[in-house]
């Protein structure tokens, strides 16, 4: 199939997808050999007023994770910690299970979902909040440390969290740095910092609005560690084909355009198979899952993201 006829095809399956379920809008894009190959979009980035472009930014809920992974292991790289740090030397406080004192919380266990830490914690929007949750016996669960997958945003805003404290900037700041600036990728973790007539209002089955233009226009970046910390497990916003110049890494062994961004050794280990999740056939990595036989391949890698209207999905 040419370029012109999956052009259509894709346009195709997403009028479809959009008449099927009833959505407010949809965006695609799709990579072959590397590189982002075509795009399709259909609907509103707001009802009934603004038709949404290939470039409207969309808050993209849980595939914000992989945003934070990337900056965590680039972090990594740059030998401003270990992903298997105790969190303690970071967070200054000592930040321990209370159920089990002598298993040290990793960085790489708030990556992979098992750092026992309570998943259902309220966010802190300082250092010092923070750091008197994680003393406190009530944020934690009583799963071992590494032993247990609970599926847990809020571990996300301490990895964000301890980026921000090792590096002396958000995480904003360094996705920027490290990733947007050169690739040519306009997205922000601070609505505000993009154009408004690109920005996205989500809506629920019953076109109620979340994330109205007039939120976003006071959404800035963090001015403290852990300041933003929610936005680290789904506050992304970006455009499909943003997030596919993201995922283009993993088939590019961490280059863009033949430029390396990050390590291939640190991405080979982010898709590393962990563990299996309960389900007994997905494999957990960082914080991707690596699904068996699917779609004819012998493998895909996968995220998902769904909130306040939202679904979003990447594989590959």
């Amino acid at each position: 199939m040419n370029s012109k006829e999956f052009d259509l095809s894709l346009a195709a399956a997403v009028k479809a997808a959009s008449e099927k379920y009833g959505t407010v809008a949809i965006q695609a894009a799709a990579i072959e050999d590397g590189r982002v190959f075509s795009e399709a979009h259909i609907g509103f980035a707001e009802l009934g007023k603004t038709p949404i472009s290939a470039d409207h930014k969309i808050r993209v809920a849980s595939l914000t994770k992989t945003l934070v992974a990337l900056v965590t292991v680039k972090l990594c790289e740059l030998s401003l910690f270990s992903l298997d740090d105790n969190i303690s030397k970071y967070i200054g406080v000592p930040v321990r299970n209370p159920a089990h004192p002598d298993v040290p919380i990793t960085i790489r266990m708030l990556l992979d979902h098992t750092s026992s830490i309570r998943p259902d914690a309220e966010y802190e929007e300082s250092l010092f909040s923070l750091r008197a949750k994680l003393l406190s016996r009530a944020s934690f669960t009583e799963d071992c440390p590494g032993k247990v997958y609970r599926y847990n945003n809020f571990a996300y805003g301490v990895c964000g969290t301890i980026c921000e404290i090792v590096s002396g900037k958000s995480v904003n700041a360094l996705a920027r740095q490290f990733f947007f600036e050169p690739m040519g990728i306009r997205a922000s973790f601070a609505p505000a910092e993009l154009p408004e007539e690109l920005r996205t209002v989500i809506y629920d089955k019953n076109r109620n609005a979340h994330f109205p233009i007039s939120e976003q226009r006071a959404m800035i970046d963090a001015a403290s560690p852990a300041n933003t910390m929610r936005r680290y497990a789904g506050g992304l916003v970006i455009s499909a084909v943003d997030y596919a110049k993201l995922i283009c890494l993993f088939l590019n062994d961490g280059c863009h355009e033949g430029k390396p961004l990050i390590e291939s050794e640190r991405i080979r280990d982010m898709q590393k198979v962990l563990y299996i999740q309960p389900d007994g056939k997905t494999g957990q990595c960082l914080p991707m899952r690596r699904l068996e036989s699917c779609f004819g391949e012998n493998g895909i890698f996968y995220h998902s993201g769904n909130a306040y209207g939202v679904y979003s999905l990447y594989a590959y």
